[in-house]
């Protein structure tokens, strides 16, 4: 719940009342005397979690007691940890320099912040990376999308399902690094509907094993929501910045 400046005035007003206190005036800048005085400030929201589930810690315990069994003899290079990162094609910054006292503060885009596309990111536990996977929000992939850095599919809903799941273990998570040659590997993933349907349990299992996180721990059992989802949309969002301010950019609906 988040907590607001008027949510500090209405309680020292109740609190006020229950004490008796019948001289007590409550002003904005008393309220931010008093959160000088005991080191509060308005603070921007780096994170919304979800609730940890009451059991947490036990599955927690049960879930790196199942890594440490499935992990023995497996190279760090083939454990793996994968993760679906929602990005816009316009990522504007929520504050800009502007003029004191301004009316209205508008930041330039090309008119796409709302549309959306994803990012699938996997790093192998050698800190190594393996190339990256973009799912549009099309039918088709776009014709000038030829990268051999990066793999591209494309579904009606922009999003990871069974079919580009398929498409990514073959592309992605099969073609790493000497996996040809090494039977043992363990790939960590969410509980995703998508990463774990019987079909994509059977194929992972011919050569791979999975660690699926427990629903609601991600951010104590996921390493790349905890260290490298954010840091990777920040930088994401610095190049978008450098190259908006290269000059105007417009583009139709399918951004071509």
């Amino acid at each position: 719940m988040r907590i607001l400046t008027v949510h500090v005035l209405q309680e020292s007003k109740r609190i006020a009342q229950e004490d008796n206190i019948k001289d007590f005036m409550t002003y904005p800048s008393w309220v931010f005397g008093f959160m000088k005085r005991n080191n509060l400030s308005v603070r921007f929201s780096t994170s919304v979690g979800q609730k940890l589930p009451s059991d947490w810690e036990a599955k927690v315990a049960k879930f790196r007691l199942y890594l440490r069994e499935n992990l023995f003899g497996v190279d760090s290079c083939h454990f793996g940890n994968m993760d679906e990162v929602p990005v816009s094609f316009d990522m504007p910054n929520s504050s800009t320099v502007n003029l004191k006292g301004a009316k209205e503060v508008s930041v330039a885009t090309t008119g796409h912040e709302r549309s959306n596309f994803t990012v699938v990111l996997c790093i192998p536990a050698d800190g190594s990376k393996l190339p990256l996977m973009v799912i549009f929000k099309r039918k088709t992939v776009p014709k000038s999308c030829n990268s051999k850095d990066v793999t591209i599919s494309a579904n009606e809903k922009g999003w990871m399902n069974s079919e580009v799941m398929k498409f990514w273990l073959e592309n992605v998570w099969r073609k790493r690094k000497m996996a040809f040659f090494n039977l043992k590997s363990l790939l960590m993933l969410d509980s995703c509907r998508a990463h774990i349907t019987p079909e994509i349990k059977t194929i992972v299992n011919k050569y791979s094993k999975m660690a699926v996180i427990p629903g609601g721990l991600m951010k104590k059992l996921q390493p790349l929501d905890i260290t490298v989802n954010k840091p990777f949309k920040d930088q994401l969002q610095a190049k978008w910045e450098n190259w908006m301010m290269g000059g105007i950019h417009e583009y139709n609906k399918t951004a071509d």
